[in-house]
């Protein structure tokens, strides 16, 4: 069910994968404690998508957090954990974001951590928040030299590529500038029918390019 879940939220069908979540709440009597963990998680992507206050995705995400060190979820305490660190970064909390981060750093241990593609963005959205854009584009760039095959993971990040090439920008990085916006387009043209996907592609395109019209678009 959670996979169903999140698969309806990357296709930008977010009322679906909504549905779904209200009958899994209805099943466990509104209960969040009764909820498994994976679709615990997949609510807290869903709030992390849409919710105006962010204040909720970040709670659900604790309890993600909270029941998976319980029981030894260790993938869902890994990503609910990023979640929380983007909003922590969002609302120009560093600090507080550093410390969540070092508890995935911790969890997943030192040769796992040094390679993990969530992490890597992390540590970098959180050098360039700090000031650091030096580091934080040297973290990026290899997060962005991993194969092809590994982004299939980045892909529900709906704020990713926006903020690497901002941050390309800011330093007049064109070529990792243009590899953002290349794996952009190319994740558009895979999904031709995902508005996110699109509307990132060509806005990242027509930044790129200095062509208002195409941003506007």
């Amino acid at each position: 069910l959670a996979e169903e879940i999140m698969q309806l939220q990357l296709l930008d069908r977010y009322h679906d994968a909504q549905t779904l979540l209200d009958a899994a709440r209805k099943d466990s009597h509104a209960s969040v404690q009764a909820l498994a963990p994976d679709v615990l998680f997949a609510q807290a992507r869903q709030l992390y998508y849409l919710a105006d206050d962010l204040r909720d995705a970040d709670r659900v995400a604790a309890s993600v957090v909270e029941f998976g060190r319980l029981i030894g979820t260790r993938e869902q305490v890994i990503e609910a954990t990023f979640i929380r660190v983007f909003i922590a970064v969002l609302r120009g909390e560093p600090a507080l974001a550093a410390r969540r981060l070092s508890l995935v750093s911790n969890v997943l241990g030192e040769a796992d951590a040094a390679v993990h593609p969530g992490l890597l963005f992390c540590q970098g959205w959180l050098s360039t928040a700090q000031g650091d854009t030096k580091y934080g584009l040297t973290v990026w760039s290899q997060f962005l030299a991993e194969p092809a095959e590994s982004r299939s993971y980045w892909a529900w990040w709906p704020c990713w590529m926006p903020i690497m090439f901002e941050g390309g920008m800011a330093c007049r990085a064109r070529d990792l500038m243009e590899t953002v916006m290349g794996i952009a387009e190319e994740g558009a043209a895979c999904n031709p029918e995902v508005a996110t996907l699109k509307g990132v592609a060509v806005s990242l395109r027509g930044l790129f390019t200095n062509d208002l019209a195409v941003v506007a678009e």
